[in-house]
């Protein structure tokens, strides 16, 4: 039988072991396990929900992250990933209450980390689908600030042009 105070602990081990795979929903169902055994685990609950979002499963992913307190992620690529994941929806285009999520959770990127130019030039094409044309103009701007004669600048240019 298992020592209880072993659970959590091989429960992450084997967990890691099925995300080395790309078995993410094995990963999550074995930290969900950690985080029934140690339910204040903020760690635990962060791996989690970057492997559900990992795993493309956003519903998990933004459940995971609703029980973490405000200012324990440090990592803005979480906060990244779930605003691909949500700005790739196939009704994205269509879906403006997704977009502002993803918006809200691109500002929450350079907010940790005030240099991450992808996160700029994302939020700018977000703003731009939601017609928020102000917006969009600022974070391409910043883009050009941050990362001149890169893709990324070239592409904030041509989208600046196209607004005037």
């Amino acid at each position: 039988a298992l020592k209880p105070e072993l659970a959590p602990t091989l429960h992450e081990l084997i967990a890691r072991c099925y995300s080395q795979e790309g078995n993410y929903a094995k990963s999550v169902e074995h930290l969900e396990a950690q985080i029934a055994a140690q339910p204040d685990n903020a760690n635990a609950r962060v791996l989690a929900a970057s492997e559900a979002l990992r795993g493309n499963m956003l519903d998990k992913g933004l459940e995971l992250l609703k029980g973490i307190p405000e200012g324990s992620i440090k990592d803005p690529e979480i906060y990244y990933n779930i605003a691909a994941i949500l700005r790739n929806q196939p009704d994205a285009a269509s879906n403006p209450a997704g977009a502002t999520m993803a918006g809200g959770y691109l500002t929450k990127v350079v907010t940790l980390d005030p240099k991450h130019v992808d996160a700029y030039m994302q939020r700018g094409l977000t703003y731009l689908g939601l017609q928020k044309l102000a917006e969009a103009k600022a974070d391409f701007r910043k883009v050009i600030e941050l990362a001149p004669g890169t893709p990324n600048a070239e592409m904030a240019q041509k989208a600046l042009a196209s607004l005037k």
